[in-house]
């Protein structure tokens, strides 16, 4: 599906107070297939009448390229469309058996959390999910998340905790079934006091630090500085991202930062996963196009060429920083790694 250009309209008619970021229309890869919604909050300043994460969540930050949502909710109840298409929001994780940003619109709401959400928020939030349901022709307020219901591991995200989802749902599901919803809190007329999650130990994977074997798997991990670099660092934090998304078994011993055998399996099992490395996609040193490729942990040609297509069709090796394109050769040399570096670093905590 390509870029949802419907959104002012199905918006408009859920009621909401309606505002577009200029471009939002061709903002977001079209590479675009919502089966839902998720739900975040921005965790900006506390109670800030103003739209401080807006900038943000147009044209992202360091390591994270924009747009980060689709619709930005501020704290006058206004839905602000950021982009048509698909969002970097979502990260690792699972909800109703869809995984990643391809298949879920992204809500921003403004606030630092359930405590500071204003009564107008509340009552355009479930409002706005169902005209994103209604964008997709989706009547089934369950394909609705928080973040912190899909995000894996859990306990990695905590938005939106202290607003029961489930209220949420029954809320989005009422307004799906033109019925008034209730927009308080569920259990209290008055919202929870914020929780503060308990700190935990993480073991990042700093750039100065390389993998050690161990057998304690960070949940996060600092952006990989994009050096072009496929060493330790940059394997290892792939390792992370495997060992999060569940793809193989073979780092329950350790991770060490070693492109071999076992780490190449997991690549090559991540891009089937994702509908990449099936079939050659041409035919090449006498191999017809269309033969079955192999899990076989050899990261020749066909490998980095399946690599280049998954990476390009997320924006991720399209150019080089003066604007030459990017071609699909199978090599793995400078441009190839430096698109992986940046994929991973959009993942990372995300």
């Amino acid at each position: 599906m390509p870029r949802i250009t419907t959104l002012v309209r199905h918006l408009e008619a859920r009621g909401l107070k309606v505002e577009y970021v200029p471009g939002w229309s061709t903002r977001g890869s079209s590479s675009f297939n919502p089966k839902g919604v998720m739900d975040h909050w921005t965790a900006g300043s506390k109670g800030s009448t103003t739209r401080p994460s807006l900038r943000v969540v147009t044209n992202g930050r360091p390591g994270l390229p924009g747009p980060l949502c689709n619709v930005y909710l501020d704290r006058r109840g206004v839905a602000v469309i950021v982009a048509a298409g698909r969002a970097n929001h979502a990260g690792y994780g699972s909800w109703k058996g869809y995984t990643g940003n391809t298949y879920f619109f992204g809500i921003e709401a403004e606030a630092a959390g359930p405590s500071d959400w204003t009564d107008e928020q509340r009552e355009a939030y479930p409002k706005l999910n169902a005209a994103l349901l209604d964008a997709i022709k989706q009547d089934d307020a369950s394909f609705v998340c928080g973040h912190s219901e899909y995000a894996l591991p859990r306990g990695r995200k905590i938005d939106i905790n202290g607003y029961s989802m489930d209220n949420m749902r029954a809320q989005t599901q009422a307004v799906l079934r033109g019925q008034k919803p209730s927009t308080k809190p569920s259990g209290s007329s008055k919202p929870k006091p914020e929780s503060k999650p308990k700190p935990k130990p993480v073991k990042k994977q700093l750039n100065s630090t390389p993998p050690d074997g161990s057998t304690v798997f960070p949940t996060d991990y600092e952006d990989l500085i994009l050096d072009k670099d496929f060493g330790k660092i940059t394997v290892g934090a792939f390792q992370i991202l495997m060992e999060a998304v569940k793809i193989g078994v073979r780092y329950n011993e350790r991770w060490d930062g070693e492109w071999r055998q076992r780490t190449i399996k997991d690549a090559m099992e991540w891009l089937q996963a994702n509908g990449y490395y099936k079939v050659t996609q041409h035919a090449r040193a006498g191999v017809p196009k269309g033969t079955p490729l192999k899990v076989d942990g050899g990261d020749g040609y066909w490998f980095w060429y399946e690599l280049q297509r998954f990476l390009k069709a997320r924006g991720f090796y399209n150019k080089t920083n003066k604007g030459v394109p990017l071609k699909l050769d199978g090599d793995p040399e400078g441009w190839t790694i430096h698109g992986f570096q940046r994929y991973i670093n959009t993942n990372n905590g995300e």
